[in-house]
């Protein structure tokens, strides 16, 4: 009987420490510490997936999400605060946060977070809005932006692939992927527009690499991938039918990179 007591009081353990995937709807700015909380235990919260209106004292809140991996704010759209309580210094300073701009330091030194997902509606970031998140890898700014700010990336280590989708470049301060020491490369990779290659001249792109987003259709069942998927020129998704239950490599292929396949 102990035995078993114990097997099961183990199991308990075990269920009460899973992360957890959450999704929220805020409706007024400034209540994100009060609307998160209410959906579970906030320190078990890896994914948040956030719609509605959100200030930078909202930011504070979501900064403080320790466990948090993934950050969706496809549906949020940010409202101006000018005062105190916000992302900038320890939030005594008061500060202007513009409408429709990723708070400056809005999750500065956040070490767990991996992914984040931004809104269409975003035209600028705030300063160092991701400085030193150590663990991110990857993010796709929407062609919506038109101001990266300064030190958006700096301090993160881990950034891979950085995706930029508007072909005019948008305005860049220092160290915004990371790259202090201009022109020395950051080790992000920037995917930019087919075709817009060639506008991003300034230092703040060349100091990383900088390849075009391949468009080129994809077919499964029959010829598969054709030659131009190479380290230069990287596709970074590809869609398949549901029907389709693998893929598999041909063993003359060389491995130059992975990417993400969305099943239809």
């Amino acid at each position: 009987m102990k035995k078993i007591t114990l097997s099961i009081f183990a199991l308990f353990l075990i269920l009460m420490v899973q992360a957890s995937s959450v999704t929220v709807n805020i409706t007024a700015v400034n209540t994100a510490s009060t609307v998160i909380p209410a959906s579970g235990d906030v320190t078990l919260i890896d994914k948040l997936t956030v719609t509605g209106t959100l200030d930078a004292r909202d930011m504070v809140y979501i900064r403080g999400l320790a466990a948090l991996t993934e950050l969706n704010l496809t549906g949020v759209t940010f409202i101006e605060w000018n005062g105190t309580g916000g992302t900038q210094g320890n939030g005594t300073i008061s500060t202007l946060y513009a409408a429709n701009q990723f708070p400056n330091s809005g999750m500065y030194g956040h070490k767990k977070l991996k992914k984040v997902i931004f809104p269409t509606t975003i035209t600028s970031f705030g300063s160092y809005a991701f400085g030193n998140c150590t663990s991110i890898e990857s993010t796709v700014i929407p062609a919506s932006v038109t101001d990266l700010g300064t030190g958006l990336f700096s301090g993160c280590t881990g950034l891979k692939t950085v995706e930029l989708q508007t072909i005019v470049p948008p305005a860049a301060g220092w160290d915004v992927f990371g790259n202090d020491n201009a022109p020395t490369k950051s080790n992000a990779t920037l995917i930019v527009p087919v075709g817009s290659i060639q506008n991003y001249t300034s230092w703040q792109f060349t100091s990383s690499t900088i390849v075009e987003k391949t468009t080129t259709p994809v077919s499964i069942g029959g010829a598969i991938f054709t030659s131009d998927f190479n380290s230069s020129n990287p596709w970074t998704e590809m869609s398949a039918q549901s029907s389709v239950a693998g893929i598999q490599a041909n063993a003359s292929w060389t491995t130059v990179g992975t990417i993400d396949v969305a099943f239809d």
